[in-house]
């Protein structure tokens, strides 16, 4: 998923190739298609994912425990960007729970 990922970030959704994913990944492209039926499945499966990774970032960031005092402003600076937050701990956009980037 880290190699759709990259070529997404570079090319855009459209430009996204299961030939380049599976170069990136140092794999077979016909091993890809063995895990994704085609590109909709995949582009579908990382679209999950990082919308699985956003989820647990907002749910951190908006914490009642953490939020206490905290402008609405810098709420929502650490769900976009991870950034640091004051009384809480740096918020990344890829957390170690569910991001093998991490």
């Amino acid at each position: 998923m880290a190699a759709a990922e990259e070529v997404i970030a570079e090319r855009g959704a459209g430009g996204l190739t299961v030939v380049e994913v599976a170069r990136r990944a140092g794999t077979a492209v016909g091993t890809i298609y063995t895990r994704f039926p085609d590109k909709d499945t995949l582009l579908r499966t990382l679209h999950d994912q990082l919308l699985a990774r956003a989820s647990v970032t907002a749910d951190a960031v908006f914490d009642p425990s953490r939020r206490r005092n905290l402008p609405v402003r810098d709420l929502l600076a650490g769900c976009v960007r991870g950034e640091e937050l004051p009384r809480a701990p740096r918020l990344a956009a890829c957390p170690a729970a569910v991001c093998p980037h991490a």
